[in-house]
């Protein structure tokens, strides 16, 4: 598993117990000038308290989180019943755990299970970590960060049976194979189970303004054909969570690879104007139409408009209830998508969000109930919804009012991108017409997917440290 200021714990297998443990611990001081002191401690965990003190800060949370008079009394009433119960005088006595499990029955039988059936609305909750191939660090330390996060992904696989997670990439999944094999394999059994899901349809979470045409294609055809061949999945989303700004081609081509659903947040970052919907159909310039949602999860302390959302989603009440709050289309439908966890080297989802999504399966008064599920899945009954309600039609370019220096930040880069997509063109036309019994099919692909992992969004743009410009 790994370690990183968001995953703090770990723990250790009981075969280990009473034995001398060496830790090797690797550290990466980050690009700010910060103290962060470690310390190292041991604990045995005790699980009746474990899960009391879960299933009492969950509904705590939910407590907090509601405005609704009449659900408020209901919390506290339980609340009061259960914390009037709790006595820490003679702990792991007869009397302690006797009184833990009052209080986990009071609270199941008012809160857990009482309303389950009354929430009518629904959250599919799907673990991610965004990871920016290249940005503060170079492509080899975002390969490090996807180690460190994948290994911790897998090892909340086997402690939560219900947990599901998705990540786009085929480049990212390419250098985990070539450079941590026995991780690789690891995330492949996970998938042929249907708990990760390989999804994005694109080589790399790639521009869509500063590349060519045939470019587009390219991160598509090679992207789609790595999920089906390598990994045995048909990409049908479109994973763009970051993206600064969407070309208005974008559903044509979607629409010919068979992609029909579109996903991101970056639009809420608009500095102006929101988008008037977070769930509607895009009409690309030949009138070819996407699907769309906009994952309406709000950053909870951090707004700097009051539509923004984030792609890297905390899980709790206050958030889900929130992000049901913020969501544009209530009149048209009923749930909506959550992709929670730390992005880029942050770990992913955590034990904190995990213990909170097994708490919230049912609901609680006034909080969207949780479904572990799939991004695949929330679309397929998001279009179901759309043939009955008749979604709103955006048309042309989902044009970005943010980032707008990146169109013409670091020239030489853009221009040696472009040189190199003429340049590959012009020797697959050649080949064509003169040489076809000796295509280089093979050479040609290693270079284009070159190309195409250097289009990746922070790169192409020009927001990336110097570090990788030098590279």
């Amino acid at each position: 598993q790994g370690l990183d200021v968001n995953h703090r714990h770990t723990v250790v297998p009981e075969k280990f117990w009473g034995q001398k443990v060496s830790l090797r611990i690797e550290i990466f001081s980050g690009r700010e000038e910060k103290q962060f002191p470690m310390f190292i401690k041991a604990y045995k965990i005790d699980k009746a308290t474990y899960n009391t003190y879960w299933d009492l800060r969950v509904a705590v949370e939910a407590w907090q989180a509601i405005e609704e008079d009449t659900y408020k009394l209901v919390y506290q009433e339980t609340l009061l019943k259960c914390i009037k119960l709790l006595d820490f005088r003679q702990v792991y006595s007869d009397d302690y755990y006797h009184r833990l499990k009052t209080i986990q029955s009071t609270l199941q039988l008012n809160l857990y299970q009482k309303f389950k059936e009354l929430s009518p609305m629904d959250v599919y909750a799907i673990g991610h970590t965004h990871i920016d191939l290249a940005w503060l660090w170079t492509f080899q330390q975002a390969i490090e960060k996807g180690e460190r996060s994948f290994s911790t992904i897998l090892k909340f696989m086997k402690d939560y049976p219900n947990f599901t997670f998705i990540q786009s990439q085929p480049q990212l999944y390419q250098d985990i194979k070539e450079q941590y094999p026995e991780l690789y394999q690891l995330i492949q059994r996970q998938i042929k189970e249907g708990r990760w899901i390989p999804e994005g349809a694109m080589w790399v979470e790639s521009d869509t303004n500063l590349n060519s045409g045939e470019s587009m294609v390219r991160q598509f055809l090679y992207g789609k054909q790595y999920f089906k061949n390598e990994l045995g999945i048909e990409s049908k989303i479109c994973w763009l969570p970051d993206v600064f700004g969407y070309s208005p081609t974008l559903p044509q081509i979607m629409a010919k690879t068979n992609t029909p659903y579109f996903m991101t947040t970056k639009l809420s970052w608009n500095q102006m104007n929101q988008i008037p919907n977070d769930s509607f159909t895009w009409k690309g310039l030949d009138g070819s139409e996407v699907l769309v949602h906009f994952i309406p999860t709000v950053s909870v302390g951090y707004s700097p408009t009051p539509f923004y959302t984030t792609y890297n989603g905390m899980l709790d009440p206050l958030t889900l209830k929130k992000s049901w709050d913020r969501y544009i289309n209530k009149d048209k439908n009923n749930f909506i998508m959550n992709a929670y966890g730390y992005g880029d080297g942050g770990g992913g989802p955590t034990i904190e969000m995990l213990e909170t999504a097994q708490r919230l399966e049912n609901g609680l008064p006034g909080i969207p109930k949780v479904k572990n599920s799939n991004a695949l899945d929330f679309f397929e009954n998001l279009e179901k919804s759309s043939e009955k309600q008749n979604f709103n039609t955006w048309v042309g370019e989902l044009y970005f009012e943010y980032h707008r220096g990146t169109y013409t930040s670091i020239g030489k880069i853009k221009r040696q991108n472009r040189f190199a997509e003429f340049y590959l063109q012009n020797i697959e036309k050649l080949y064509t017409l003169y040489k076809l019994e000796n295509y280089p099919r093979s050479a040609l692909e290693n270079l284009w997917k070159i190309v195409l992992k250097h289009q990746f969004h922070d790169v192409l743009p020009g927001s990336s440290i110097q570090e990788v410009y030098d590279e």
